[in-house]
């Protein structure tokens, strides 16, 4: 039973922190995180209580994230294995995460599911004022 429990609790921090992850950059992405002025340098003048995220501390966040989700994943994968061999309650999740097209995907190559942050893209944005303005011309 101890390793059904750590097995679905480190399978549901790996999930919960990969989707944390991707929900920073989504939100960075549409411009909408977003840091208190004050811990910014003294040359930004900004007369708001909060700004946007510069680019360097939403990288950090990121890449702060990318060891707890492999730590976790790995952890997730030994228990895993654990529960399959001792055919534990856990058994069933073990089998559909080694089953799981991502799962298979990375083993043929490991970094392709690793989010690396690229410049945002403002097409979304231009494609989004585009529509609004469509809208409000009929």
């Amino acid at each position: 039973m101890v390793v059904s429990a750590l097995h679905h609790e480190s399978d549901a921090l790996a999930a919960m922190a990969t989707a944390d992850r991707a929900s920073v950059w989504a939100a960075f992405r549409a411009n909408r995180l977003y840091v208190p002025t004050r811990t910014l340098d003294d040359r930004a003048n900004i007369p708001r209580r909060f700004a946007r995220a510069p680019e360097e501390r939403v990288d950090l966040l990121i890449a702060a994230y990318q060891p707890v989700i492999a730590a976790s994943q790995q952890a997730a994968t030994v228990l895993g294995d654990l529960a399959v061999k001792t055919n534990a309650p856990s058994r069933p999740l073990a089998l559909a995460r080694k089953l799981s097209p991502a799962a298979l995907a990375a083993q043929d190559s490991p970094g392709k599911y690793q989010v690396k942050p690229t410049q945002p893209s403002t097409r979304g944005a231009q494609d989004i004022t585009i529509r609004r303005r469509s809208r409000t011309r009929r």
